[in-house]
């Protein structure tokens, strides 16, 4: 334990999880580590998590709650942001929870080296498993100069061998499972974008903190567990039908990011490839939906998105070298614009990746 603790704030945003946050909290109060500001958001429940937010508050003075009506998990994290007041900052989403000593190596770490960012594995929990997710890096990394950039440049997108595995795009882009330095946040004004504007508001704050740190230490190590079993989390509910807008509108804030800060040729190949990929997403999300409407109208769906203005020219520039067979044929009849067989292969997918 360090003999000076730093004040580390942890955020989490609340929204009817009345079945695990008493996890999640103990988890927190359990910890190695003591100086916390530990900042619970209720963001509108219609559960009892409000109740469980000012039980947990009357036992320990380290807890602060603030209650909204639910204006989205995007705002929750902001006001927690606003509020915070420790050296640095950790989101826990209110369904998932950490190892005891999280806290203290990613800060032993953090002021030993004068890190700005320290992120690390994590667990995938299912109802009736717990699966390792290790696929970020297979050792302690630090980052800085041409290696940083290169995290940076890989949040807007991967180029050559990072295709091999599309469906691990986002392996390190979640706002959860970092320490955050806060002066970096709130020194250059960072805040999440509403979920109501764009479909994934965690790739566009990591990809703009990546842009403003000076280095960053990977952590191998598994300190996090994502629940994966909760349909209600509040990272989890936007509608699959607001999905296909969320990611245009993504791409063009990272567009228009792109354009200024004068970022080189290869961003935009990256970004590219994001685009081209993001067809996984939508189509899963389409396919798992809409399954009470007629066959034709799934077709006509998945149609209507390839022959979009976000994919107009994306697969003719599209990187097909590196991607295995499989990925090679999804993409490749994304191409073509080929729905029925792109629906196919998607209900493939959904059944052997439980989504």
């Amino acid at each position: 334990m360090l003999e000076n603790e730093p004040l580390v704030s942890i955020i989490i945003p609340i929204y009817n999880v009345d079945k695990y946050l008493g996890n999640c909290l103990d988890s927190i109060l359990d910890q190695s580590y003591n100086n916390l500001e530990i900042i619970l958001v209720n963001d509108g429940s219609t559960d009892k998590s409000l109740e469980i937010c000012y039980k947990f508050s009357n036992l320990d003075s380290r807890i602060i709650v603030f209650s909204q009506e639910n204006n989205g998990v995007s705002s929750a994290r902001n006001r927690g942001i606003e509020h915070s007041t420790g050296k640095y900052i950790m989101f826990v989403d209110s369904d998932d929870w950490i190892d005891i000593n999280t806290i203290s190596k990613t800060v032993k770490i953090a002021e030993k080296k004068n890190i700005h960012l320290v992120f690390f594995n994590f667990y995938k929990e299912f109802e009736t498993k717990t699966k390792k997710f290790n696929h970020i890096f297979k050792n302690d990394i630090f980052f800085e100069g041409k290696t940083l950039k290169n995290l940076h440049r890989r949040i807007c997108g991967p180029i050559k061998s990072e295709m091999r595995y599309p469906q691990l795009i986002d392996s390190y882009v979640s706002n959860w499972g970092k320490l955050y330095l806060a002066s970096k946040i709130k020194d250059n004004n960072l805040l999440f974008v509403d979920t109501k504007l764009i479909c994934s508001e965690d790739i566009f704050f990591a990809f703009q903190f990546f842009g403003v740190i000076s280095n960053a230490y990977f952590l191998n190590d598994c300190l996090y567990h994502y629940r994966k079993d909760n349909p209600n989390s509040i990272t989890k509910s936007s509608k699959s039908s607001e999905l296909f807008d969320g990611f245009q509108r993504l791409f063009e804030f990272m567009t228009d990011y792109l354009k200024l800060n004068s970022l080189e040729s290869l961003y935009s190949e990256a970004l590219n490839n994001r685009i081209g990929i993001s067809m996984m997403n939508i189509g899963l999300a389409e396919v798992g939906s809409n399954i009470n409407l007629p066959f034709f109208k799934r077709i006509n769906i998945i149609s209507s998105h390839l022959n979009s203005n976000l994919f107009a020219g994306v697969y003719d520039n599209f990187d097909f070298t590196y991607l295995k067979i499989h990925w090679k044929l999804y993409y490749y009849l994304c191409k073509k614009r080929n729905a029925f067989l792109v629906y196919f292969l998607l209900l493939i997918m959904k059944k052997f990746t439980n989504r």
